[in-house]
């Protein structure tokens, strides 16, 4: 693609390992590519087993490929969503992580905040987390429950993203594993677009924090 070839993009591809056509692809240009991502949800996956696939991790290792995973709350079919009941959970999230150290993950959605599985992040040096989606806390309901946090919500009553952007940044060991990313177009679903989103970030964290979530954490999981 000409895209590929504009030096203010990195190539990202998705894959999903249950379709033999899209891993095959996927393995056969990982080397052209600066990260993998992984939709669970819309793919089925297991988390809790996707380790098994150890031709895909054979090669993420080898061109070491950073991995976002999409990471879900796990009642999403609560929600009255069509969806299947499978492991996408942040604790089935943090467990594939764990399983697999040599591969840089970045755990999406700050791990929906659950408080075991950013208990249990703290531990692993393979981990990164990006913020998209906290525009949303109290502001996305679906059948009168909110959609953003996990079940186990480390801060049930922060009110706002600001908020829980600033309770994130003030572990200094999760502030580390911080990256910004927007949840655009999805975002349009409350009302925020991408500046609105970082604008959250500016109101509410310093300008070190901020440099380092904006600009220094992401340069270094891409790198």
């Amino acid at each position: 693609s000409d895209l590929w070839q504009d030096s203010r993009l990195l190539p990202v591809v998705a894959v999903n390992p249950k379709n033999a056509e899209s891993l095959e692809w996927v393995l056969s240009h990982l080397d052209q590519v600066r990260g993998l991502m992984v939709w669970p949800i819309l793919c089925d996956l297991d988390l809790t087993v996707l380790h098994d696939c150890r031709a895909l991790w054979h090669e993420v290792v080898r061109c070491d490929v950073p991995v976002t995973v999409h990471v879900g709350t796990g009642h999403e079919p609560g929600l009255g969503r069509t969806v299947h009941r499978n492991r996408y959970d942040p604790a089935a999230a943090v467990a594939l992580a764990a399983a697999l150290p040599d591969v840089r993950f970045n755990l999406s959605h700050a791990l929906r905040l659950s408080v075991s599985a950013l208990s249990a992040v703290r531990g692993l040096d393979n981990v990164m987390m990006d913020i998209s989606g906290l525009s949303a806390i109290g502001r996305l309901f679906e059948n009168g429950r909110e959609v953003f946090p996990a079940v186990d919500n480390a801060w049930p009553n922060l009110g706002d993203g600001a908020a829980a952007a600033c309770a994130l940044a003030a572990d200094p060991i999760l502030a580390q594993r911080l990256m910004f990313a927007s949840s655009w177009p999805f975002s349009l679903w409350w009302e925020y677009d991408p500046k609105q989103e970082l604008e959250i970030l500016k109101r509410a964290l310093p300008n070190e924090v901020l440099e380092n979530i904006i600009w220094h954490n992401p340069c270094l999981f891409y790198s």
